[in-house]
């Protein structure tokens, strides 16, 4: 049964399947106003008149929750739109060669309705980072290439998402829930509806109701006034630590802001369950996919699950490039997606399991195919070979399991983007590292956050928010040690190191990491910094912009907590300079 802001949209819809001339729907829908619900009754209408439709989202987690919501056949976005291409290249010498994935034809889809679920997290810009290119790099690119809607009328494309989610990395809005940019930047013809009442089971959710306020605060641009009220279904903690866990829960996540935050509570997390062996990759560990994989058609954002590791050590490899040596550590294992009951015998790189980066950078993808080359034997074609040569170069690297190596991090802990499109019974959202609290992206950030819980939610460290102050349990970021040491940990270590020199090494880190914190909150509000002098108990920086210079001498006790941050005398110190830096490092809460 739909309600009457459902069914005003639903004759939207077909008024919009009916008018020939549009090409494009946006269903908007905030958390509890029954955009899943809406959905399937419009994937009935559409086989009761015998309309193919393609029902997509843009995570193997999304796509599951969306077919067991409908009970529909939902795919991802990348497997429905996307295949194989061995692209041609001019210079024999051209080490960044990628591998390409080409939009798919839309012949197989004619008078077909491509709906599409999450659609907050669909980005326009091009992804350059990465050696495996889908299509065009850019995903609605692909996606609007893909169905041919302008020059096939029969052919729509239905977005459907929440507004009030976080956009894409590095976009500043979410283009595909954007009647303007897709008229501006597309040319096409758009129809829209929103819905914004909540579902009558939903409106006495302490859940939704927190995320209410939220909403309210973006529709309104007023960043002012938050407080968690809290009830049956939200605790208010001041510590990751007062959490005790009795066993690991695959309907259970923790969301950060910070890569960095993820990996410690990922080893925390794991330290903590009772019977759990944590110093080593483990039969059931969650892991999260953080790099597209054609070869296991698994992507980004996507979940799996350990079931048996088959090698007996990691298996490690290095190839020096330009004087660079690069190592990679890999390990055979058995694995289940998220999305499937089917096994998948991987190849596994853990280079990212226990760092804190988002995934391999851009050399290290280069120096992979490099070493994927060498290890194999294959050839790279000249620039005068064959297409045929070409194409066997090209299906050998698609086929290749160290180049095809499934990239992944932990899956317990993990930042809000990846938890995008993602529902889970157990949220826990950690507020901690946010430098500012009082504009759009925290309300955002906060609002997908604790949307991803489906019954009960713990926030940890949340802010209380008014116009007269801004408080928080923990009023500077404190790294603990455990922290400090796990974030540096690798896979083959499993005790803390007690020697006098590895002790030195660990205080070493945590000066540089204190180091780093400081830099970045400067950094927040445009100011660059160079370390000028570093001592047991404090450090000094120099800090300039454009015009001006100062130094600042920062001292901190054993603990590594800042306890003092003090001007140091420098000719011609701009004393503007020199109070606005020590106004942000005393007060991170309050940097706009």
């Amino acid at each position: 049964m739909l309600y009457t802001e459902q069914l005003a949209a639903f004759d939207n819809i077909k008024d919009f399947l009916s008018d020939s001339s549009s090409q494009v729907f946006i269903l908007k829908g905030y958390a509890g106003t029954g955009k899943t619900t809406l959905i399937k009754h419009l994937c009935d209408f559409l086989a009761a008149i015998e309309v193919p439709f393609l029902l997509t989202a843009p995570t193997g987690r999304a796509a599951r929750i969306l077919s067991d919501k409908t009970k529909l056949s939902a795919k991802t976005i990348h497997s429905t739109i996307y295949s194989p291409s061995f692209s041609d290249f001019d210079d024999e010498e051209k080490e960044d060669e990628i591998l390409l994935f080409s939009t798919k034809s839309d012949n197989e889809f004619a008078d077909t309705v491509m709906i599409i679920d999450e659609a907050s997290m669909i980005s326009d810009k091009i992804d350059e980072g990465s050696q495996l290119q889908f299509g065009s790099g850019s995903l609605l690119k692909d996606i609007i290439a893909f169905m041919n809607i302008k020059s096939n009328n029969n052919n729509k494309i239905i977005f459907v998402g929440d507004p009030a989610q976080l956009p894409p990395v590095n976009d500043p809005l979410s283009p595909a829930l954007s009647k303007d940019y897709l008229k501006e930047n597309y040319k096409l013809n758009v129809s829209e509806a929103t819905l914004k009442d909540i579902i009558r089971q939903d409106k006495e959710s302490p859940i939704i109701s927190n995320s209410i306020r939220l909403r309210e605060s973006l529709e309104h641009d007023c960043y002012d006034n938050l407080d968690f009220q809290e009830s049956y279904e939200i605790i208010k903690l001041n510590s990751f630590d007062d959490i005790i866990f009795s066993e690991i829960s695959n309907d259970r996540v923790i969301i950060t802001f910070t890569n960095r935050r993820a990996l410690y509570y990922n080893l925390s997390y794991r330290e903590k369950v009772p019977n759990f062996d944590n110093s080593k990759l483990s039969f059931g560990d969650r892991l999260l996919v953080i790099s597209n994989n054609y070869k296991y058609k698994l992507f980004n954002g996507d979940f799996v699950y350990v079931e048996q590791i088959i090698s007996s050590s990691i298996e490690t490899r290095e190839v020096t490039i330009e004087g660079i040596e690069y190592k990679f550590e890999f390990i055979d294992a058995v694995i289940s997606h998220d999305d499937s009951s089917k096994k998948l015998n991987v190849k596994l790189l853990l280079n990212s399991l226990f760092n804190d980066n988002s995934s391999i950078s851009f050399k290290e993808q280069k120096a992979l195919r490099i070493l994927t080359e060498r290890l194999e034997k294959i050839n790279r074609p000249r620039s005068y070979s064959s297409q045929d040569d070409k194409i066997e170069y090209f299906e050998k690297l698609a086929e290749s399991p160290y180049l095809n190596a499934l990239q992944v991090k932990f899956g317990y802990a993990i930042t809000c983007h990846k938890a995008q499109g993602g529902e889970w019974k157990d949220v826990i959202v950690d507020f901690n590292d946010f430098q500012s609290y009082i504009n759009e992206f925290f309300y955002r950030w906060a609002y997908t956050s604790i949307t991803r819980s489906s019954a009960r939610l713990i926030l940890i460290n949340p802010p209380k928010i008014s116009k007269n102050e801004i408080s928080t349990h923990n009023e500077f970021y404190q790294y603990s040690e455990s922290e400090y040491y796990q974030v540096h940990s690798s896979i083959k270590q499993s005790k803390i190191i007690k020697s006098n020199d590895e002790q030195k090494g660990k205080s070493d880190i945590r000066k540089t990491l204190l180091i780093k914190t400081v830099e970045q909150m400067l950094k927040n509000i445009g100011i660059r910094t160079k370390l000028e002098k570093t001592a047991k108990d404090y450090f000094v920086v120099k800090c300039f912009n454009e015009k001006d210079s100062c130094l600042i001498k920062i001292s901190f006790n054993e603990k590594y907590i800042i306890t003092a941050i003090d001007k140091e005398f420098i000719d011609n110190a701009n004393e503007g300079l020199l109070n606005k830096c020590i106004f942000a490092l005393n007060n991170p809460k309050k940097i706009k």
